[in-house]
């Protein structure tokens, strides 16, 4: 097609319009990044979390019209997201991230708390009362240790490996360790859950 074709002639755009498409192209490109993240087959719930966040961060920083309205959705969708009590326990077990949890902490200890009286309604319905005296030292016990963890713990870059990490807890904390295999082998994305191949326990 020649440059002076008319059909051509027919949907040149105006410079105004290229600004505008320049601005879309910017704005949707954090997006982008992210999506390609969730491709990861390693993706844990929390680098989801990570990479979710870089993404609101980075299209807030672009102040325009269009990143503005988008930024409003996204934390829209976002206060759905911290609803979730398996994610909320994969960020508090996550020294990238686990500085987040101020706002959202009720939820993670409402959590806490109701798995241990659904533990203790459980031992109350099938166990003697010696068994029921063990299972509440194991949740105190359980508490405990997540306390000391939290207070122990630095924060870690966000370029760290979680996985990694938990290997090298597992002589520290043998306990939470075991509950961190489980967190962090929850699928991030239902494309992960379909597609992935199952991931290893965590070892050494």
């Amino acid at each position: 097609m020649a440059a002076n074709d008319p059909k051509l002639r027919k949907v040149e755009l105006s410079h105004l319009e290229w600004q505008q498409v320049d601005i879309l192209f910017t704005t949707l490109l954090p997006a982008k990044i992210f999506t390609k993240k969730l491709q990861y087959e390693q993706l844990t719930l929390t680098d989801f979390y990570g990479a979710w966040i870089a993404c609101r961060i980075e299209t807030e920083s672009l102040n325009n019209t269009f990143s503005n309205k988008l930024v409003q959705c996204l934390r829209s969708r976002e206060l759905n997201i911290m609803n979730n009590q398996v994610l909320l326990t994969a960020i508090f077990l996550d020294p990238r991230f686990n500085i987040t949890l101020t706002e959202y902490q009720y939820i993670l200890e409402d959590f806490l708390k109701q798995k241990e009286n659904d533990n203790q309604c459980s031992s109350i319905s099938s166990s003697t009362s010696s068994q029921q005296n063990s299972q509440n030292s194991l949740s105190t016990k359980m508490e405990t240790l997540l306390k000391t963890y939290k207070l122990d713990e630095k924060r870690l870059s966000h370029k760290t490996n979680i996985l990694e990490y938990w290997k090298t807890m597992k002589t520290k904390y043998p306990e939470i360790y075991q509950l961190a295999q489980i967190v962090f082998f929850v699928p991030a994305t239902q494309m992960q859950y379909n597609t992935c191949t199952p991931r290893r326990p965590i070892t050494s």
